[in-house]
C-alpha cells in the first residue's frame, strides 16, 4: 500500500469513526498518511474528528496534532477545526476548546460569513456555553465583531439567554450595534418579550427610540408579538422615554400594530399615555380602518373605545374605503359584523359612501356570502342605503348578488326587486342581473330555477342582449348543468328566441353541442324540436353538427341531428372541413363509429380541405387515435381515394410515416400506393421513415423495392439520413441491401462524414469502413472525416483507428488545415500518436494562407501546453519566422500566454529571436508581459538585447503609473483585452482613458513639466521638433521610446569620442608647436641671407659693371627666399585658425552631451536609460 492510498484511508475513516477508528488512524499517520490532506472541500482529518460524536474524540485530536496537524487550516467556507468543534455537542467540548487555543488556535478567525468560534457558541445550546464564552473572552475573542452585521448581542438577544447578554455587556459589547437592517438588540429582544434582557440593556444604555431601516421602533416591535408581560414592557419602555407616536416608513404607528392585533389592553395604555387616535398610515388608514380589517372578538370594544376618543368614523384611504366598507366585505365579517355596522351607523358613517371603485357597503354586502346577509341589506335600505346605486361598470347592488355564492341569493333579490331595484339594469357591457344569474353556475338547482322564475316574473327581459349580442338563453346552454335543461324550458316557453345570433353568429344550440355533458342530448333535441334551425352556420360557416364532431360527444347528438336534416356535407368557411373529415382527426372513442355512421349516411369520402387532404390522408396524421389503423381500412374500403396528395405533394405514405404510424405504413405499402413517391422536397417514404426511426417501416420497405438510393434535394439519401440520427440497425439493413456507401450529397460528404460529424459512433464507422467506405473522402472543404473527428471528437480510440487504417494525416482542407493541426489542442496521447506517423509539424506560409492558420498558432489557439516541449524537440522551429501583423496579435499574445505558464524562457527566446525584425511590435508585446511578472525576469534580463530590453523598461518605468486599470496579471488566459488594452492606453492614450486618468493627467503638472524640460532642451541643442517626445503624441509612445533610445545612443556614442578628440587636439597642437620652430629656422636663417646681401650690393655697386650678371642671379634667389618664407607664415596662421575651430567645435559637444547626461540622470528621469561608461562619467 502507498502513502496515497493510506491517505485515502485517513480520511474515510476520520469521516466514518468506530470504537476503533483510533487505532487504525494511528496506524495510518506511522505508515507515512498525510495527517493534513484536504478533501475537495478542503478538510482535514481534523476537521471531521472535531465535529464527530466519536467518544475517543479528545484522544484522536491530541494525537494529530502531535504529529503535525494544522490546527488552524481551513475549509473552503474558511472554517478551521475550533469552528467545527464550537459547533458540536461533546460531553468534553470545553476541554477540546481550552486544548485546541492552548496549541495556537487562532481564537478570532472568521468563516466566509464573518462568524467566529464564538459566534457558534453563542448559537449552540450547551450546558456549559456560559463558561465557553466567558473563557473565549479571556483569551481574547473580539465580542463586536459582526456576522451578516449582527452582533453575538444580536444573537443571545434572541434566544433569551440573560446571563450571556450580562456577560458580553460587562467585557464591552456595543448595547447599541445595529445590524444591515439597522436592528439593535433591544429590537431583538422586544420580538421575544425578553422582560429580563430588556430591562438590563437599557439599564445599560440601550436606545429605547432606535430605528430600523423601516423606522420600526422597540414598541412596534413589542406589539406584534404580544404575550403576558407585553403590558410591563410597555409601560417601561414608555417610563423609559420611548416615543409611542413614533411612525415607520409607511408612517405606521405604534397603535396601528396594536390594532391590527386587536390588543385592547396595549389601545387602552397607549392612549392613556397619550397616544394620537387619529393618527394616519400613507396610505390615509386609520386605526378604525385597521380595526375593521383584522377583527377578532375584542373588535366591538376596540371600535366603540375609538369612537369614544373622537376617531373620525368616515375617514377614506387613499382607495376610498370608509371603515364601513372594510366591515361588509365579505372576507371581514364574523359574528358581531351586524352589531358593528350598527353601532357606526348609529355613530353617523356615511351609508352611501362610494370607494374608487363607486362601490358602496350595500355593494359590498351584496356580494357576500355572510348568513345574515339579509338582515344587514335590509338594515341599510331601513337607514337609507341607495338600492340602486351604481359603481364604476354600472352594475347595481341586484348584479352583485345575482353574482353572488350566497345561500340566501333569493331573499335578496326578492327583497331588493321588492323594494324597487331596476330588474333590467344594464352594465357598461349591457348586461342585465337576468344575464348573470343565468351564468351563475354555483347555485342549487331549485334556487336558481326559483330565482329565474322570480325575475321573470318581475318583469325582466328574457331577450336581453349583451353588447355581444348574447342572450340569456345562450348562456344557460352553454352552462349545460343539471339545472339548465329546466330553465332553458321555461325561457322557450316565455318567449326567448330560440334562433337568437350572438356576434360570433352562434345559436342556443351551437352552444349547446359544444357542451359534453350528460344534458346534452336532452337540451339538443328541446331546441330542435322548438324550431331551432338544424343548419344555422356561425360565422366561420360551422352547423352545430360541424360543432358536434368537434366534441368528445357520443354518437347519439350526431345521429340526432342527421336524422332531423343535417346537412351531412356541409363545409367551415376558411379551413373547408366536413364533418368526416373533422372527426378523422379527433381523438374521440367514438370516431370510428361515427365514421361508419356518416359514410352510410352519404358522407363524401374523398372531400378534401383546402390542404387537398381528404379523410383517409388526415387519418393517417391521426397518431393520437387509437384506432387509426381500423379507421384507415375503412375509409379504403369505403373507396376513399389512397393516392391522394397533399399542396406539398406529400402521399399518405409520407404522412404515415412522419406520424410515426408504422401499422398505417405497411398497410397503405401493401395496398399499392407509390412507395418512390416524392414530395416538393424530394424526400421519399423511405428517408422519411428514417428521420422518425421507423426501422420497421424502413425494412418493409426495402423488401418492396424501393428505390435505396434515391435522393432528395440536398442530394442526401436514405443512408445520409439514418447516419444522421445513428440508427445502427437501419444502416445495416440499407447497406447489406445495396446502399451506396459512398454516396455524396451537395456538400460533397458521404455517410462515413455524416455519422463522424453526428454521433462518431466507433462501431459504425467501423462498419462502414469494412464494407467499403472511402476513409479518405473529402468533403467540398476537402475535409476528410479524420478532419472532422479531430476537431469534433477526443476519443483516442476514433483518431487510432482512423490512422491505422490508412487515413492521411497530412491531407489539406481548403482552410489549409491537417488533421494533425486540428488535433493540436487535444490530449497529449492523441499527439503523440500522430507525431509517430511523421505529420507535417509546420506548413510553409504560402501567400495565399492566413497566417493565423499555420499549426504553430493552432497550437497556441487552443493554448496547449506542452507546445514547448514539442517545439524544443522539433529542429523545425529555428526555421520557423513568425510575423505579430493585424492577423495574428491575438494569437501571438495566446502564445506568450502559454509560455509564461510554463516558465519556458528558452522558447520564448527563440520564439523572440525568429520574429519578424523589421517591427519590434511582437518583441515589445513579450517583454510586455515579462517585465509584468508573467516570466522569470533576472533569467529573461541575462538571455535578451538589452537594446530592446532598455528602451522597453525605461518605457514602463517612466509611464506605468498613468496606467491606473492596467494590470496584465489580472487577465485571464482567452482574453484579448491585455493586448488591446495596452495599445488603446499606451498608445497616444487614445480613446480608451477613463475619465480618471484624463483628469489625473490635465491637472499633473509633473507630466507638463516634464515634456517642457525636454523640448527647451532639444530646441537648445538644435535638435528637430520630431525628436520631441509625446509631441501630440501622434507617432505613438513606441516610437518615441525608439527616438529618446536613439538619441541617448547618439550622445553616448559622443561621450565615447571624448577622449579620442582629447587625443586628436593634443596631437594638433604638437604639430603646430614643430611647425612653428621650423618658420624661427626658417627666419633666422632669411635675415643672415639679407646681411649677406647687402655686404653683396655694396661690393657690387664698386664692382656693377663687373658683375652685372652674378647680381641678377642673387636677387632673384632672394626673391624665391622671401616669397617662401610668405607661403610658411600663411600655412602657420591657417593652422592655428583651424586649431581653434576644432577647440570650440569640441568645447560645444561636451556641452551639449553634458547637459544631456545630467538630466538623463537626474531624478526626473531616473532609471530610463543605460548609466553612461565612466569615459562619461569622467568627462562631467
Amino acid at each position: 500500500m502507498n502513502q496515497s492510498e493510506e491517505t485515502k484511508i485517513l480520511i474515510s475513516i476520520c469521516k466514518n469513526q468506530n470504537e476503533n477508528s483510533i487505532e487504525i488512524i494511528k496506524s495510518l499517520i506511522e505508515k507515512g498518511a498525510n495527517v493534513n490532506v484536504k478533501t475537495i472541500k478542503k478538510e482535514t482529518p481534523l476537521h471531521f474528528i472535531c465535529q464527530s460524536q466519536n467518544e475517543n474524540k479528545f484522544e484522536i485530536i491530541k494525537f494529530l496534532i502531535e504529529k503535525g496537524a494544522d490546527i488552524n487550516a481551513k475549509t473552503f467556507n474558511n472554517e478551521t477545526p475550533l469552528h467545527f468543534i464550537c459547533q458540536s455537542q461533546n460531553e468534553n467540548k470545553f476541554e477540546i476548546i481550552k486544548f485546541l487555543i492552548e496549541k495556537g488556535a487562532d481564537i478570532n478567525v472568521k468563516t466566509i460569513n464573518n462568524e467566529t468560534p464564538l459566534h457558534f457558541i453563542c448559537q449552540s445550546q450547551n450546558e456549559n456555553k456560559f463558561e465557553i464564552i466567558k473563557f473565549l473572552i479571556e483569551k481574547g475573542a473580539d465580542i463586536n465583531v459582526k456576522n451578516y452585521e449582527e452582533s453575538l448581542l444580536h444573537f443571545v438577544c434572541q434566544q433569551n439567554s440573560i446571563e450571556v447578554v450580562k456577560l458580553l455587556i460587562e467585557n464591552g459589547a456595543n448595547v447599541n450595534a445595529k445590524n444591515n437592517y439597522y436592528l439593535t438588540p433591544l429590537h431583538f429582544a422586544c420580538q421575544h418579550n425578553s422582560f429580563e434582557i430588556i430591562k438590563f440593556l437599557v439599564s445599560n444604555g440601550a436606545d429605547v427610540n432606535a430605528k430600523t431601516i423601516n423606522n420600526e421602533t422597540s414598541l412596534h416591535f413589542i406589539c406584534q408579538s404580544q404575550n403576558e408581560d407585553s403590558i410591563k414592557i410597555i409601560e417601561f419602555l414608555i417610563d423609559n422615554g420611548a416615543d409611542f407616536n413614533a411612525k415607520t416608513k409607511e408612517d405606521k404607528a405604534v397603535l396601528h400594530i396594536a390594532c391590527q392585533q386587536n390588543s385592547i389592553e396595549i389601545i387602552k395604555l397607549l392612549i392613556e399615555k397619550g397616544a394620537d387616535v387619529n393618527v394616519k398610515t400613507i396610505n390615509n388608514e386609520s386605526l378604525l380602518h385597521f380595526i375593521c380589517q383584522n377583527r377578532n372578538e375584542n373588535t366591538f370594544e376596540i371600535i366603540k373605545l375609538l369612537t369614544e376618543k373622537g376617531i373620525d368614523i368616515n375617514s377614506q384611504t387613499n382607495e376610498e374605503k370608509a371603515p364601513l366598507h372594510f366591515i361588509c366585505q365579505n372576507e371581514n365579517q364574523n359574528e358581531n359584523t351586524f352589531e358593528i355596522i350598527k353601532f357606526l351607523i348609529e355613530k353617523g358613517a356615511d351609508i352611501n359612501a362610494k370607494n374608487e371603485e363607486e362601490k358602496t357597503s350595500l355593494h359590498f354586502v351584496c356580494e357576500s356570502e355572510s348568513e345574515n346577509a339579509i338582515e344587514i341589506v335590509k338594515f341599510l335600505f331601513s337607514k337609507g342605503a341607495d338600492i340602486n346605486a351604481k359603481n364604476e361598470d354600472d352594475k347595481t347592488p341586484l348584479h352583485f348578488a345575482c353574482q353572488s355564492q350566497n345561500k340566501n341569493i333569493f331573499e335578496i333579490i326578492k327583497f331588493l326587486i321588492e323594494k324597487g331595484v331596476d330588474a333590467n339594469a344594464k352594465t357598461t357591457e349591457e348586461e342585465t342581473p337576468f344575464h348573470f344569474i343565468c351564468q351563475n353556475q354555483n347555485q342549487k338547482n331549485q334556487e336558481l330555477n326559483k330565482i329565474v322564475k322570480f325575475l321573470v316574473s318581475k318583469g325582466a327581459d328574457i331577450n336581453a342582449k349583451t353588447s355581444e349580442q348574447k342572450t340569456p338563453l345562450h348562456f344557460i346552454c352553454k352552462n349545460g348543468n343539471e339545472n339548465s335543461f329546466e330553465i332553458i324550458k321555461f325561457l322557450v316557453s316565455k318567449g326567448a328566441d330560440i334562433n337568437a345570433k350572438n356576434e360570433e353568429e352562434e345559436t342556443p344550440l351551437h352552444l349547446a353541442c359544444q357542451n359534453e355533458n350528460e344534458n346534452a342530448i336532452e337540451i339538443i333535441k328541446f331546441l330542435v324540436s322548438k324550431g331551432a334551425d338544424i343548419n344555422a352556420k356561425n360565422d366561420e360557416k360551422a352547423t352545430p353538427l360541424l360543432i358536434a364532431c368537434e366534441q368528445q360527444n357520443p354518437i347519439e347528438i350526431v345521429k340526432f341531428l342527421v336524422s332531423k336534416g343535417a346537412d351531412i356535407n356541409a363545409k367551415t368557411d376558411y379551413y373547408e372541413e366536413s364533418a368526416l373529415s373533422i372527426v378523422c382527426q379527433n381523438e374521440n372513442e367514438n370516431s370510428f363509429q361515427i365514421i361508419k355512421f356518416l359514410i352510410e349516411k352519404g358522407a363524401d369520402i374523398n372531400a378534401k380541405n383546402y390542404e387537398g387532404e381528404n379523410p383517409l390522408l388526415i387519418a393517417c396524421q391521426n397518431q393520437k387515435n387509437k384506432n387509426a389503423i381500423e379507421i384507415v381500412k375503412l375509409l379504403f374500403s369505403k373507396g376513399a381515394d389512397i393516392k391522394v396528395k397533399t399542396k406539398d405533394d406529400q402521399t399518405t405514405l409520407h404522412i404515415a410515416c412522419q406520424k410515426n404510424l408504422t401499422e398505417v405504413a405497411k398497410f397503405l405499402i401493401e395496398k399499392g400506393v407509390d412507395i418512390n413517391a416524392k414530395n416538393k422536397s424530394e424526400e421519399t417514404a423511405l428517408y422519411i421513415a428514417c428521420q422518425n426511426h421507423l426501422t420497421e417501416v424502413v425494412e418493409f420497405l426495402v423488401e418492396k423495392g424501393v428505390d435505396i438510393n434515391a435522393k432528395n434535394k440536398n442530394e442526401e439519401t436514405a443512408l445520409h439520413i439514418a447516419c444522421q440520427e445513428n440508427l445502427t440497425e437501419v444502416i445495416e439493413c440499407l447497406v447489406e441491401k445495396g446502399a451506396d456507401i459512398n454516396a455524396k450529397n451537395k456538400n460533397a460528404e458521404t455517410p462515413l462524414l455524416i455519422i463522424c460529424y453526428q454521433s462518431k459512433s466507433i462501431e459504425v464507422i467501423r462498419y462502414l469502413v469494412e464494407k467499403g467506405a472511402d476513409i479518405n473522402v473529402k468533403n467540398k472543404y476537402h475535409e476528410t472525416p479524420l478532419h472532422i473527428i479531430c476537431r469534433e471528437s477526443d476519443s483516442f480510440e476514433l483518431i487510432n483507428f482512423f490512422i491505422e487504417n490508412g487515413a492521411d494525416i497530412n491531407v489539406k482542407s481548403t482552410r489549409h488545415q491537417t488533421p494533425y493541426l486540428l488535433s493540436t489542442g487535444k490530449d497529449a496521447k492523441i499527439r503523440q500518436l500522430f507525431l509517430l506517423n511523421d505529420p507535417i509539424i509546420f506548413s510553409s506560409l504560402e501567400s495565399k494562407i492566413p497566417q493565423n492558420l499555420v499549426p504553430l498558432l493552432i497550437q497556441i489557439y487552443s493554448l496547449n501546453q506542452d507546445l514547448d516541449k514539442l517545439l524544443k524537440s522539433n529542429e523545425n522551429f529555428a526555421d520557423l519566422k513568425i510575423t505579430c501583423n493585424d492577423s495574428s496579435n491575438f494569437l501571438v499574445h495566446k502564445l506568450i500566454l502559454l509560455l509564461r505558464f510554463n516558465n519556458d524562457n528558452l522558447v520564448l527566446q527563440n520564439f523572440i529571436n525568429n520574429c519578424k525584425k523589421k517591427s519590434r511590435k511582437d518583441v515589445q508585446l513579450a517583454l510586455n508581459f515579462i517585465y509584468t511578472g508573467f516570466c522569470d525576469f533576472e533569467e529573461f534580463y541575462n538571455q535578451f538585447n538589452s537594446e530592446v530590453y532598455y528602451s522597453y523598461y525605461s518605457y514602463f518605468q517612466h509611464y506605468l503609473e498613468y496606467s491606473s486599470t492596467f494590470n496584465p496579471t489580472d487577465y485571464s488566459p482567452y482574453s484579448t483585452f491585455p493586448y488591446y488594452s495596452y495599445y488603446s492606453y499606451f498608445n497616444n492614450f487614445y480613446n480608451y482613458e477613463t475619465d480618471e486618468i484624463k483628469e489625473k493627467k490635465a491637472i499633473d503638472s509633473n507630466w507638463i513639466e516634464k515634456q517642457k524640460i525636454i523640448e527647451e532642451f532639444f530646441k537648445e541643442i538644435g535638435l528637430d521638433s520630431n525628436w520631441i517626445i509625446l509631441k501630440s503624441g501622434r507617432r505613438g509612445v513606441l516610437k518615441d521610446i525608439k527616438l529618446l533610445y536613439d538619441l541617448k545612443k547618439e550622445f553616448t556614442i559622443i561621450y565615447e569620442n571624448l577622449n579620442q578628440n582629447q587625443n586628436q587636439n593634443q596631437n594638433q597642437i604638437q604639430n603646430q608647436i614643430q611647425n612653428q620652430n621650423q618658420n624661427q629656422i626658417q627666419n633666422q636663417n632669411q635675415d643672415e641671407n639679407l646681411n649677406q646681401n647687402q655686404n653683396q650690393n655694396q661690393n657690387q655697386i664698386q664692382n656693377q659693371n663687373q658683375n652685372q650678371d652674378e647680381n641678377q642671379n642673387q636677387n632673384q634667389n632672394q626673391n624665391q627666399n622671401q616669397n617662401q618664407n610668405q607661403n610658411q607664415n600663411q600655412n602657420q596662421n591657417q593652422n592655428q585658425n583651424q586649431n581653434q575651430n576644432q577647440n570650440q567645435n569640441q568645447n560645444q559637444n561636451q556641452i551639449k552631451a553634458h547637459k544631456l547626461i545630467l538630466l538623463l540622470r537626474s531624478d526626473l528621469f531616473k532609471g530610463m536609460f543605460l548609466t553612461v561608461n565612466d569615459s562619461s562619467n569622467q568627462s562631467s
